[in-house]
């Protein structure tokens, strides 16, 4: 029997730090900033982001003044991610542009993805519809070439709900559509999880709220909610007065229910409401 998540990650903690002495003793950059590089991204899932951000400075600072754009790029991604984490959207937004810069010498395709992914999603959570949807596609064409579904069906929500804020809710329907198809493709709870909490946005923007009250059940019932997407599933129920008592369903169920909504609902043309 695995150990429980947390005790593999105290490990995982262990190792890492056995690994970075080892690889100081040694003075080989690259094996030390592998080994900070996986600390930061350990204690990034602990939530101890002030021990991550130290680790993931410590991976950049290793390098010395070797080149590495590969390394340097990952560096920033993460450092990123956990500035994000810390509320500094700003200095994330900053961050994501400089790993996509260092990768642009690389042309990882999934580091780009990744990277172009949280600067659309930015843009959204900053009100910036236009470039969210702008580099929302960019974002999306680039998981398409990567062949990185997973990523893909992320983007895909971002793009969404750009569309939506944008005027053209007949481009977030289709983008809904597709995400939603390859969430249960997939089989992957945290795509489902972040698909369904798409979705209540995007039906309280329509004014469907009997079936995003179903949604905010369903994910509040039936599957298990990190810290943040608690947040965020509170963030909008008090937005739009959701949350109200509503039978909970599981998965296969709720994605029925929306497959046939979008198929059966008359949504107005882009840019009419």
């Amino acid at each position: 029997m695995l150990a429980p998540l947390v005790n593999r990650l105290e490990e995982g903690v262990c190792y890492g730090q056995l690994a970075l002495t080892t690889s100081a003793r040694m003075g080989h950059p690259p094996s030390m900033w592998t080994a900070n590089y996986v600390l930061a991204q350990v204690t990034l899932r602990q939530s101890k982001l002030d021990e991550a951000e130290r680790y993931i400075k410590a991976s950049w600072a290793t390098l010395g003044e070797y080149p590495f754009p590969y390394h340097r790029a990952n560096s920033r991604q993460l450092q990123g991610f956990i500035v994000y984490a810390q509320g500094d959207w700003a200095a994330a937004g900053v961050l994501f542009e400089e790993a996509d810069s260092l990768n642009r010498a690389v042309g990882d395709l999934t580091l780009a993805g990744t990277v172009q992914g949280m600067m659309a999603h930015l843009a959204l959570k900053q009100g910036r519809w236009a470039e969210a949807a702008q580099m929302g596609e960019t974002a999306v064409q680039t998981a398409r070439l990567a062949e990185d579904r997973w990523r893909l069906g992320q983007v895909l929500l971002t793009l969404a709900l750009a569309f939506e804020y944008s005027g053209q809710r007949g481009q977030a329907a289709i983008c809904l559509q597709e995400a939603l198809h390859l969430a249960d493709v997939l089989q992957e709870v945290g795509l489902q999880t972040v698909c369904l909490i798409a979705f209540v946005e995007w039906l309280a923007l329509l004014g469907e709220r009997p079936l995003a009250e179903e949604l905010v059940a369903g994910l509040r019932r039936c599957f298990t909610l990190t810290a943040a997407w608690q947040e965020e599933v509170a963030a909008l129920c008090g937005r739009f007065g959701l949350g109200k008592t509503a039978v909970s369903q599981p998965w296969p169920v709720l994605k029925e229910k929306l497959e046939d909504f979008i198929l059966t609902s008359r949504l107005p043309p882009d840019g009419v409401y």
